[in-house]
């Protein structure tokens, strides 16, 4: 935003982007307007999100293919993988097109984060999504998130975590909706 010249603006911030777009709002309130969460977590540090996410980890090192399937089977509904069709195709592509040590990295880091005390200090008119039906995060995570930030208005996707590409409409209305209230 300082090289583009934005002294002020918007931010969503999706799933660990949620929690980085909540430590950026806490440490520069005066420049973050609207803040959109969505699927986010407060921390990494429950046994279920440690299990997770260090299993994620060992395997974007070790099997990427049975990572893709897992986040497929844990981001997605039932409805949305039955009209996929050839699955493994998807998985292949998948392993052959994403960074796994990357996402290794980035697995690393989801057991890490802790946005808890940055809260309080978020100031900007901060709207939290919740995806109703997610099995990567627990969506009680949406409800600590709106809870510890003042002011936040909390709305479900009925949805899974990765909502945002099986159901984008339903996303980009919401979204709409707050960045012009």
């Amino acid at each position: 935003m300082d090289h583009g010249g934005a002294e002020t603006f918007d931010l969503l911030g999706f799933s660990l982007g949620a929690a980085v777009a909540t430590r950026l709002a806490a440490l520069h309130p005066d420049r973050v307007e609207r803040l959109i969460l969505v699927g986010g977590f407060v921390s990494g540090h429950d046994p279920r999100s440690q299990l997770q996410f260090r299993h994620w980890a060992d395997l974007a090192k070790r099997d990427p293919a049975s990572l893709a399937r897992l986040m497929l089977l844990t981001g997605f509904s039932h409805a949305f993988l039955a009209g996929i069709g050839d699955v493994e195709s998807v998985v292949a592509d998948m392993v052959a097109s994403s960074n796994w040590q990357g996402i290794g990295r980035q697995a690393e880091l989801d057991f890490q984060v802790d946005v808890s005390q940055d809260l309080a200090n978020v100031r900007a008119h901060t709207l939290v999504l919740g995806n109703r039906y997610d099995q990567m995060v627990d969506p009680r995570a949406a409800i600590k998130l709106a809870n510890g930030i003042s002011g936040a208005t909390l709305e479900w996707i009925e949805g899974p975590h990765l909502a945002l590409m099986e159901a984008p409409m339903s996303v980009a209305d919401l979204v709409t909706q707050h960045l012009h209230d």
